[in-house]
């Protein structure tokens, strides 16, 4: 791994944090789907709390719907399927490993490019 793919690797988080956080995008209404699912919480009625089951699903809604959680975790998932393996790999296996991150990366840089051309 060098620092390109370091680069190549945020730029990818990034692009899917945006697709994933965006009002009206792609995923909003699974986001929705989650946001309920996570929200809602069944309590114990012996003692009225909260179970821990409960606890766990709000957690990972959380993490889910926080755009600064998700980008670390996007990162470290993208890193540990595709970026990972690629180590163990020579050549064009790797290259090919690391294919999707790059094709992530392009897609971030471009729009990046293309905010930038607008404000001028």
């Amino acid at each position: 791994m060098n620092l390109l793919d370091l680069f190549a690797l945020a730029c990818a988080a990034h692009a899917l944090t945006l697709a994933w956080m965006m009002k009206d995008g792609l995923f909003a209404e699974l986001r929705d789907k989650i946001d309920v699912w996570g929200s809602y919480a069944p309590v114990d009625l012996a003692n009225g709390v909260a179970t821990r089951r409960a606890w766990i699903k709000h957690k990972i809604a959380y993490g889910l719907q926080c755009p600064i959680c998700f980008t670390f975790h996007t990162a470290f998932w993208l890193g540990l399927i595709f970026l990972g393996p690629s180590f163990f790999c020579d050549g064009p296996v790797a290259s090919l490993l690391k294919l999707p991150i790059y094709t992530l990366a392009a897609a971030r840089i471009s729009i990046w490019c293309f905010e930038y051309s607008e404000g001028l």
